[in-house]
C-alpha cells in the first residue's frame, strides 16, 4: 500500500514485482497528465490506465509474416509477456470520493468500499457495511472496526502487521496509510 500522488492511494494484492511495476507505471501516468494538463490527475484516468496496461494492441511476427492480433488482445493469450498477477485499488477523496479495482483481466470498477487479498469477499462485505455507518462513526472507530473484522477472519494471523488506507474529505482530500501492529 502506498500513495501514487498525495491524493490517490494504492492498494495491491498478489505478486510483489506486479503490485509494484503497477504503482510505478501509475505514478508515471500521474505525472505524465501534470505535465500535460497542469492539474493533478483524476483517480478515473490512472485507474483506465492500469487497466488498459492489462490490455494492449501487440503486432505478432511469424514467419517473417506481420499480424494484427485484434485491438485490446490479453497479453497471456500472445506469449510475449506473461499476465499481471496483481489485484489493484485506487482510491481518491478529490474532488469527491472514489475507489476503482482494476481486476487481473483489467477490468475497472467503481465500489464504495472494497478489500482484496484473503477472506476479501467476506471482508469486503463487512466494508461496505461500515461505509453505509461511515456518518455516524468517527475515522479512529472504523479503523478500530476493521482491526475487528481482520483479527474476525483470520484469527491465527502470522503477520502481525496490517496496512489500512483511507482517503477523507476532512483530511483535504489527502490518502493516508497507517499501519496497525497487533
Amino acid at each position: 500500500m502506498d500513495t501514487i500522488t498525495s491524493e490517490i492511494g494504492f492498494a495491491g494484492a498478489g505478486l510483489y514485482p506486479d503490485c509494484l511495476s503497477l504503482l510505478s507505471f501509475g505514478r508515471d501516468v500521474s505525472s505524465e497528465y501534470l505535465r500535460t494538463y497542469r492539474k493533478p490527475s483524476p483517480v478515473k484516468k490512472v485507474a483506465d490506465e492500469v487497466g488498459i496496461l492489462f490490455w494492449q494492441c501487440i503486432c505478432v511476427v511469424q514467419d517473417g509474416i506481420k499480424f494484427q492480433v485484434g485491438e485490446r488482445v490479453y497479453l497471456y493469450t500472445t506469449t510475449l509477456h506473461r499476465p499481471y498477477g496483481s489485484e489493484t485499488i485506487l482510491a481518491s477523496c478529490s474532488p469527491s470520493p472514489t475507489l476503482y479495482v482494476v481486476d487481473i483481466t483489467g477490468t475497472v470498477r467503481r465500489y464504495r468500499g472494497f478489500a482484496t487479498g484473503k477472506e476479501r469477499q467476506v471482508a469486503s462485505a463487512e466494508v461496505e457495511k461500515l461505509v453505509r455507518e461511515s456518518g455516524q462513526l468517527s475515522l479512529d472507530q472504523m479503523k478500530e472496526k476493521m482491526v475487528e473484522v481482520i483479527r474476525k477472519l483470520q484469527p491465527k494471523r502470522q503477520d502481525r502487521r496490517i496496512d489500512i488506507g483511507w482517503a477523507s474529505a476532512k483530511e483535504c482530500g489527502k490518502f493516508e496509510v497507517c499501519v496497525i501492529y497487533l
